[in-house]
Parts: C-alpha cells; sequence; structure tokens
C-alpha cells in the first residue's frame, strides 16, 4: 500500500499526475526528508518530552491569541482553534499541522524550485483516508451534502483533540479552516492533523491508512514502475512517494513555470514576484536535451 516510483523524464512524472485525481500532495527539496510537523522537529532539536508538547502547543496558542490583534484585522473567535493553528502555521510558528496541496503541480515546483539534489513528491490517498474516517469514527459522508459541511465537520473533530488533553487516537485528518488565507488560497491548500503528539506525524499517517508500519522509509516501500500506476491505481495503493531525480529539474521547473506555477503566483506581492526572477538563472542550466541538440548542430 505504500509504493516509491522514480521516473527517467518529467514526461513521466506527468502521466503519473493524471492517475492521481483524488490525492493530496507535499513536495520536498531532498528526497530523503521525512514527513515531520515543525513542532515535531522543533521538540526534538530542544529535547521536549513527547507527553509534554499537546500543553506547549496550548500555550503558544494562547500567546498568538493575545497578540494577534494588534496585527491581524479580522482575527477568528478565540474557540477557533483550528483556524489560530493555520495561522500560526502561516507566519511560521511550530504547529502539528503538515501542509499539502491538492494540485500535483504546486506540490512538483515546491519540490524542484531550489533543490540541490534529488528530490520528491509525497502523494496521499484522500479517498482512503475519508473512508477509514468513516470506519473509525462513525462518520457518514452522506448526512453532509456540501463539502462545505464535509470540511467542517472535520474541522470540530480536529478540535476536539486540540482542546481535550485526555483524548489521543493514532490517526490523521485533512483539514482546512473555514476562512483560507492568499497563501493557502492562491496554493490550493490544506493540512494533515496527527491526532497523536506522543507518537510521530509518520506513525499517525501509517495508522490512518492501514499500513502495518509506523514509518515511511525505503524498507517499507515497494517499488513500482511508472507505467503501472494506471486509472485503477487507488485501489491498490494508500500513498505514493514519486522520487524526481535531479537531472529532470529543469525541464519541470521550465514547464511549470509555463503554467504559470512559479513564486510570483504562489506567494503573492513583489516578494514573490522578486523570488520569481531566480527563473533568468535556472533556463541557463544545462540539460540532457540541450546537450544532445549540441551535439547534433556539432555534427
Amino acid at each position: 500500500m505504500f509504493f516509491e516510483v522514480t521516473p527517467d523524464s518529467w514526461l513521466d512524472v506527468k502521466k503519473i499526475s493524471d492517475a492521481l485525481s483524488s490525492w493530496i500532495f507535499r513536495g520536498h527539496h531532498d528526497a530523503k526528508w521525512p514527513l515531520i510537523t515543525t513542532i515535531e522537529r522543533a521538540s526534538e532539536q530542544f529535547r521536549c518530552d513527547r507527553e509534554l508538547i499537546w500543553i506547549r502547543e496550548k500555550m503558544l496558542i494562547r500567546d498568538f491569541q493575545r497578540r494577534a490583534h494588534h496585527y491581524i484585522s479580522s482575527p477568528p473567535a478565540t474557540d477557533e482553534l483550528l483556524e489560530w493553528l493555520t495561522l500560526v502555521q502561516h507566519y511560521g510558528g511550530p504547529t502539528r499541522l503538515l501542509d499539502f496541496t491538492y494540485s500535483f503541480y504546486i506540490a512538483a515546483f515546491f519540490a524542484v524550485e531550489n533543490a540541490f539534489t534529488d528530490s520528491c513528491i509525497w502523494a496521499v490517498n484522500r479517498l482512503t483516508l475519508h473512508r477509514n474516517v468513516e470506519k473509525l469514527f462513525g462518520t457518514r459522508w452522506s448526512e453532509y451534502p456540501t463539502l462545505i459541511e464535509q470540511d467542517a465537520a472535520v474541522v470540530k473533530l480536529a478540535e476536539s483533540y486540540l482542546s481535550d488533553r485526555d483524548k489521543s487516537l493514532d490517526f490523521v485528518l485533512d483539514v482546512i479552516p473555514g476562512r483560507l488565507n492568499e497563501r493557502n488560497a492562491s496554493q490550493q491548500g490544506l493540512s494533515l492533523f496527527p491526532c497523536n503528539m506522543s507518537k510521530p506525524f509518520e506513525a499517525n499517517l501509517c495508522a490512518a491508512l492501514g499500513l502495518a508500519f509506523e514509518s515511511l522509509s525505503q524498507k517499507n516501500s515497494t517499488p513500482i514502475e511508472t507505467s503501472k500506476i494506471d486509472d485503477d491505481f487507488y485501489l491498490r495503493a494508500s500513498i505514493l512517494k514519486i522520487n524526481l531525480p535531479r537531472k529532470i529539474h529543469r525541464d519541470a521547473y521550465l514547464d511549470l513555470h509555463s503554467m504559470n506555477i512559479d513564486a510570483a503566483s504562489l506567494f503573492l506581492g513583489l516578494d514573490g514576484f522578486a523570488r520569481s526572477l531566480y527563473y533568468h538563472l535556472r533556463v541557463m542550466e544545462p540539460s540532457k536535451k540541450m546537450e544532445e541538440y549540441l551535439k547534433k548542430s556539432a555534427g
């Protein structure tokens, strides 16, 4: 159920994307990076006891609430804990949220934009996740006729884990607040929310997807060829790691730029536009296609 693929070309990567319409995605600059939240990473760095992370999270949310009104014209209500957590995440604070996107190509951009080595895209089968929410929590999606009502029900469930220290479960929920900030909107963003803070994010995700292990390492993955990822792939896979070899990054970056997927469109404002200007240097990077063209021209 956990597969790993290494395409030979950007064209092969695009073929994979066609089979993943019901999935959500996250791009990593380095294929070796695990799936880990900012609060988990900080807790490891500063040796914070995992059993105390919930308390620390509660304190940082409260501190943020006390001062945010100085900078935010329309802050959430005090009890809208997920929206507060999303704001902390947006402004760079440590949270249990792990950002994903509905867009395969936006995730691909984040994977290749500043990568110096092989990068990757993580893909999670959202249908499997929702099916397991139904099984575990007794949620009947048919009772929520609109996506807005479904999202609100999941948010309410997630907030119960934020407010009750004694409530804990090895699981992740895909959450999206009722109000999106500009960056979430432009990046088609949502987050995965681990329900058990005393365990790593990957352990929560593996449990939510029904996997028999607690980490997404190469030893737990099943290699698969690009040609085997078809329209029925979602029936046999819950998570897919798409490795992006460094040699294909330039082709990917230029193609994404032609789709108007760049820093200027994903980070609104002058800072995003300035960041996008790296394009002028990236086009000069040698590529396999250019090398072949020069060889033919010389011949």
